[in-house]
């Protein structure tokens, strides 16, 4: 029991570090890249429900991003039209104008922490 408390509390403290990581290059896309405009060049055919993840691909400078979209995205966009997205040159990841990822650290250093908690009750009392 003990072996698979500390093991299921390093694999949460692991998935969780990753999670920071990507975290900070969005956080870093937030406060430094700046507002451009991108065509959509893919929607998915339909995007209703909130349970399935949908994805749009934008295209700007010669590359393309793909960025997940809410439910009611597709009801007021087209391919073809051009949005404003957050941009940072170098990163391969972008951000709605509005989006806010500190939510995303916070939740992700919680989680983190919830591991390392697991792991040391597990040290602790687990015999």
């Amino acid at each position: 029991m003990k072996i698979l408390a500390i093991s299921a509390g390093i694999l949460i403290a692991i998935l969780s570090v990753l999670g920071m990581l990507n975290c900070k290059a969005q956080l870093q896309i937030q406060n430094e890249g700046s507002i451009v405009k991108m065509k959509i060049i893919e929607l998915p055919g339909v995007c209703s429900g909130t349970k399935a993840k949908y994805f749009m691909k934008v295209f700007y400078e010669g590359a393309t991003y793909s960025k997940q979209i809410g439910a009611n995205f597709c009801e007021t966009h087209r391919v073809g039209k051009n949005i404003e997205m957050k941009y940072l040159k170098g990163k391969d990841q972008i951000l709605f104008p509005e989006e806010d990822v500190i939510g995303n650290l916070i939740a992700a250093t919680a989680i983190c922490l919830l591991g390392i908690f697991i792991i040391i009750y597990a040290l602790k009392t687990l015999q």
